[in-house]
C-alpha cells in the first residue's frame, strides 16, 4: 500500500513559463521521473551533480520525482533530502491516523469496541466509501514542514530553482502541470495514485497521479527552454516473463506498467544528442521497498558516475558553482509573525467545536510543531478527509494562519466491524460478529448517536445518544438502551453446575464529564428486566424473572499507545452499581468492580499487569449480574466463562516479544509471548480464600491482523486441564 503512494506522477497544464534569468551557459533542465522507492536514486543523482559543480537552471518531476524535485527546487541540499528519505517512516505517513494520544475519548473507544479497522459510511441510502484508502492527513503537512522556508513563494519561477510538477485531471485525463499555487500541494498531488490517494482538489478540478500521462515529462522541461535536459528514468520496466503475470494484481499492475512504459518510450524519443539519459541499475528494488532507499539512492549515484563522461562538459568553475549554492540554498526563516488565527470550516460541526481543539489560537509566531500537535487534535475528532493548514497574506500587510478543515465525504453515519472467535480443536467454541454504526456529527453543536449490534456470543444490542453540553464536548448527557441475550456453560463451576441462559434489557440516561481525551466519569440510572434459566447438571430447572432498577457510577481510562499489542500505557475502569426499591427493582444489591491492565516495554518485548476483582457488598447477585471467569488469559485451558460467583478476583501477568514489527500497510507484526494467572470465583466475599486461587498460564503466537488480534494458544489452568485454542480477539 506504501508503495502505491511515492509511485505517483506527473502533472501538467501548459501555462506560458515565465522568464528566468539568461545564464551564460546552456540551460540546463533536470527531469525526474515518477518510480515510488525506487525515486529515492534521484537523491543519488543529484549528489553527483553538485560533486561535478554541475548547477541546473529548473527541476521537473512526477511523483517521486516531484517530491525530491521539489524539496531540491525548494533549496535543500542532497544531503538534507537523502536524510529525510532515509529516516521518513513512509508507514506512519500514510496511516491517516493521528497518534492515539490525540484522538478524541469516543474515537478512542472506537479503536477498543471494533478490532477490524474499515471503516464503511453509510449515504443517501446506501454504502459509502472514501475516494481513496489513505486521504494523506499526514502528507501534505509534512510536505508543507519540510518546504517552510519558502512557503510565501507561490510562484514556482520564485523559488530557489524554478519547478514544474506533473499531475492528471481526474476527469478529462489531461496532463497538468503545476507551476504555481503551494508547493506541498502540488508535491502530493503528483504522488496520488488513482485509488490509493484521495484526489487532490486544485483550482476546480481534482488532480491524481499523472504518471499514466507523462512519468518522464522530457517535453515541460523543452517547453521551459532547456537547452540541455538531464533525465533520471527510475521507471518500473513491465514484467517480461507472463508466467509472473498469474493474479489479478499482477495482470492488473502489469497493465499499468505497460501503459507508463509506452509514455516513457515516447518522452525519451524527445532526447537530442546533447541530453543526458540516466538509468539507474535498480535490480528488484520495487516502487514498495522504501526499505531500501539507502541502496536506490547509491545505484542513483553508480549511475550517474558512469556517465560522468556526459556531465563532465556540463561543469562550471569554482566561482560560478559558489554563487550557484549561494543563490539555491534556501536559509532558514525566522519566526514568522502571526497576526490572526481563523479556522476554514467545510463541516457541519459548529466554529466553536473545531476551536475548542485547537490549542494554538493564540500563537503569535508560527510555531510547526503546535501547529503539529493541533492538526493530529482535529484529526482525531475522526469526522474529516482534509485536516491542514497554511499562511495567508491579509489585506494590511500581516500574516494569518488559517486550519482547514473538511468533513469525510462518505459521512456522516459510518460503519465499524469487530469479530470475536474462540475455538479449542475439541468440537466447542464460539463466536462473536459485530457491527457499530455511528452517525457524528448529528448536529453542529457534536451530538453523536452510536448503536452496535452483536450476533453469537453473546446476541447484544445497544444504542446510545450522546449529547454534549459545551463546544468543547467535555460534559454530556446520554439516554442509552441495550438487549442481551446469552448462555453460559458452568459445568466447571464447583458451586453452579450447569447451563445458563440469560435474557435482559434496560434504558437508562447519564450525566457525565470527558476528562482529556484519555477518560471519562459518568453516573445514570437504568432501568429494566432480568430473565434467567439455570439447568442444572444433577437434574432440575430454575427460572428467575427480576424487574431491575439501578444506579450507575463509572470512571474509565485509557491511555495506551495502540488498542492491540500496546507498549505502554494504562486502561481500565471502575464501577459501582446499586440496584434500589425506589427504581423499582425487585432485588437490592450493590457490586464494585475494578478491571485495569497496564503495559511497559523494553526493546521489542512487552510486558503487562492486569487486575480484575468485583464483589457484591451484600445480596447474592442474579446469575446475569454475576462475575465470570475461563478462556485465555482468565485462567487459560478453561472454557470461556465457565465459572461464576458474587465475588471474583483474577490477576495475572503477560508478555510478549515482537518477532516482526511491521505496523504498515504492506505488513503486520507477530508476537510470541505467554500469560501467568491466579484466580477464582465465590459465592460471597465472605467465603474468599486466596488459598483457593487457580493458578493458569499459557504461551501463544499471535498476530495482529487486519480482522483483529489473532492467537494460537497452548493453555493450562490447575484442575482445568490443558489445551490448543484459536482465539480472535484481543489479548488482554
Amino acid at each position: 500500500m506504501l508503495a502505491l503512494i511515492l509511485c505517483a506522477a506527473p502533472l501538467c497544464t501548459n501555462p506560458p513559463v515565465a522568464p528566468f534569468d539568461e545564464p551564460k551557459r546552456p540551460r540546463i533542465g533536470l527531469v525526474l521521473s515518477g518510480g515510488g522507492a525506487r525515486g529515492a536514486a534521484h537523491v543519488g543523482v543529484l549528489e553527483v551533480l553538485e560533486e561535478a559543480h554541475i548547477p541546473v537552471d529548473f527541476v521537473v518531476g512526477t511523483s517521486m520525482g516531484a517530491i525530491v524535485g521539489g524539496l531540491y527546487a525548494a533549496g535543500s541540499s542532497p544531503t538534507e533530502i537523502r536524510a529525510t528519505i532515509e529516516t521518513l517512516e513512509w508507514g506512519e505517513v500514510l496511516n491517516d491516523s493521528p497518534p492515539r494520544e490525540s484522538l478524541a475519548w469516543r474515537r478512542r473507544q472506537e479503536t477498543r469496541d471494533f478490532l477490524i479497522g474499515l471503516e464503511v459510511g453509510w449515504k443517501d441510502g446506501g454504502l459509502a466509501v472514501p475516494r481513496g484508502v489513505v486521504q494523506g492527513l499526514k502528507i501534505e503537512p509534512l510536505f508543507r514542514k519540510l518546504t517552510m522556508r519558502v512557503s510565501d513563494a507561490q510562484d514556482f519561477d520564485a523559488l530557489p530553482l524554478p519547478f514544474r510538477a506533473v499531475a492528471m485531471d481526474l476527469a478529462t485525463g489531461q496532463r497538468v502541470v503545476l507551476r504555481d499555487g503551494e508547493l506541498a500541494q502540488a508535491m502530493r498531488a503528483s504522488m496520488s495514485i488513482a485509488g490509493a490517494f484521495a484526489p487532490v482538489e486544485r483550482d476546480g478540478r481534482e488532480l491524481v497521479d499523472g504518471a499514466y500521462v507523462d512519468n518522464l515529462p522530457i517535453d515541460v522541461a523543452l517547453e521551459m527552454g532547456a537547452d540541455i535536459v538531464i533525465a533520471v528514468d527510475v521507471g518500473t520496466p513491465p514484467e517480461s516473463d507472463s508466467q509472473k503475470i498469474a493474479s489479478f494484481l499482477t495482470v492488473a499492475t502489469q497493465a499499468q506498467d505497460v501503459v507508463i512504459q509506452a509514455g516513457r518510450e515516447r518522452a525519451r524519443a524527445l532526447l537530442r544528442p546533447q541530453d543526458v539519459l540516466i538509468e539507474p541499475a535498480l535490480g528488484s528494488i520495487t516502487f514498495a521497498d522504501f526499505d531500501k532507499a539507502l541502496e536506490a539512492a547509491n545505484a542513483g549515484r553508480d549511475s550517474a558516475l558512469a556517465r560522468a563522461g556526459a556531465l563532465r562538459a556540463l561543469s562550471v568553475s569554482e566561482t560560478d558553482w559558489a554563487a550557484f549554492v549561494a543563490r539555491h540554498r534556501a536559509k532558514d526563516r525566522p519566526p514568522q509573525p502571526i497576526a490572526r488565527v481563523r479556522i476554514e470550516n467545510r463541516s457541519s460541526l459548529s466554529d466553536a467545536v473545531i476551536a475548542a481543539r485547537i490549542e494554538g489560537l493564540g500563537l503569535r509566531e508560527l510555531d510547526p510543531k503546535a501547529v503539529e500537535h493541533d492538526l493530529a487534535r482535529l484529526t482525531g475528532l475522526g469526522i474529516f478527509d482534509r485536516v491542514d493548514y497554511r499562511t495567508e497574506k491579509a489585506a494590511d500587510g500581516t500574516t494569518d494562519l488559517v486550519y482547514s478543515v473538511r468533513e469525510k465525504s462518505w459521512g456522516p453515519t459510518y460503519l465499524r466491524f469487530g469479530l470475536g472467535l474462540y475455538d479449542d480443536f475439541q468440537g466447542s467454541g464460539n463466536y462473536a460478529l459485530g457491527v457499530g454504526w455511528t452517525t457524528t456529527p448529528f448536529s453542529s453543536s457534536g451530538v453523536e448517536w452510536r448503536t452496535g449490534l452483536t450476533i453469537g456470543t453473546p446476541l447484544r444490542i445497544e444504542s446510545e445518544l450522546w449529547i454534549p453540553l459545551d463546544p468543547g464536548l467535555r460534559w454530556f448527557v446520554a439516554p442509552l438502551g441495550s438487549y442481551e441475550k446469552r448462555a453460559y456453560d458452568l459445568d466447571e463451576d464447583t458451586d453452579v453446575r450447569g447451563d445458563v441462559l440469560t435474557e435482559s434489557w434496560e434504558v437508562g440516561a447519564d450525566l457525565g464529564r470527558v476528562l482529556g481525551d484519555w477518560g471519562e466519569a459518568r453516573i445514570g440510572v437504568r432501568r429494566g428486566a432480568d430473565s434467567n434459566t439455570l439447568d442444572r447438571v444433577a437434574g432440575g430447572s430454575t427460572d428467575t424473572d427480576l424487574d431491575i432498577g439501578t444506579l450507575v457510577a463509572r470512571f474509565a481510562w485509557d491511555t495506551l499507545d495502540l488498542p492491540d499489542f500496546p507498549r505502554s500505557g494504562l486502561v481500565g475502569s471502575a464501577e459501582a452499581t446499586a440496584a434500589i426499591d425506589a427504581l423499582g427493582s425487585d432485588e437490592d444489591f450493590e457490586t464494585l468492580r475494578l478491571r485495569t491492565n497496564g503495559f511497559t516495554s523494553f526493546g521489542d518485548t512487552t510486558i503487562g499487569f492486569g487486575v480484575d476483582a468485583g464483589t457484591s457488598l451484600d445480596d447474592a447477585l442474579p446469575v446475569s449480574r454475576s462475575f465470570f471467569l475461563g478462556g485465555f488469559g482468565r485462567l487459560s485451558g478453561s472454557p470461556p466463562d465457565s465459572q461464576s460467583g458474587d465475588t471474583v478476583l483474577l490477576v495475572r501477568a503477560i508478555a510478549w516479544q515482537a518477532l516482526t514489527n511491521e505496523r504498515t500497510l504492506l505488513g503486520f507484526p507477530v508476537f510470541v509471548g505467554g500469560t501467568l494467572e491466579a484466580g477464582n470465583t465465590w459465592t460471597s466475599s465472605e467465603h474468599v480464600d486466596l488459598g483457593d486461587l487457580s493458578v493458569g498460564g499459557s504461551v501463544f503466537l499471535a498476530s495482529d491482523t487486519p480482522l483483529g488480534p489473532a492467537a494460537l494458544v497452548v493453555g493450562a489452568t490447575d484442575g482445568e486441564g490443558s489445551g490448543f485454542a484459536l482465539v480472535f480477539g484481543r489479548l488482554y
